[in-house]
């Protein structure tokens, strides 16, 4: 529920939503989670529809993504979790995907100007309808 000057996440209650076919869960989970970051109370919320597809990230992808980015704000380690529960791929959905996350009491003041260097690269591959 969104109104002017309060971002209330249902009381910390369970929200579920089916979300339309033609995007990824991720797609929506972009917005959800920065917003709930400022809400007064924590995020339980259920996604479901894609959660691999052409077009957006994949849900592992932003999960992972957004953590970083979220212990880089002095953010706890698990104050933001995901569990992809079912897997599904577009056109059909089927995937369903439980997010948790609590607000944050305090930002910390980041400066992200050094790029780093690549030590490894990892990823995660996903697939339906093939053989083993």
């Amino acid at each position: 529920m969104f109104k002017p000057g309060i971002i209330d996440s249902n009381e910390g209650l369970q929200v579920e939503h089916d979300c339309d076919l033609g995007r990824n869960v991720a797609y929506y989970l972009e917005v959800v989670c920065i917003l709930a970051i400022f809400g007064k109370t924590g995020l339980n919320l259920t996604l479901n529809g894609n959660t691999d597809d052409t077009v957006d990230q994949s849900v592992d992808s932003f999960s992972r993504a957004f953590t970083y980015m979220m212990e880089q704000f002095g953010q706890p380690s698990g104050s933001f979790n995901v569990k992809v529960v079912k897997r599904g791929f577009a056109p059909l959905g089927g995937g369903q995907v439980h997010v948790s996350q609590m607000f944050a009491k305090k930002l910390e003041a980041v400066s992200l100007v050094e790029e780093g260097k690549i030590k490894r690269v990892r990823g995660w591959v996903t697939s339906a309808k093939v053989s083993p």
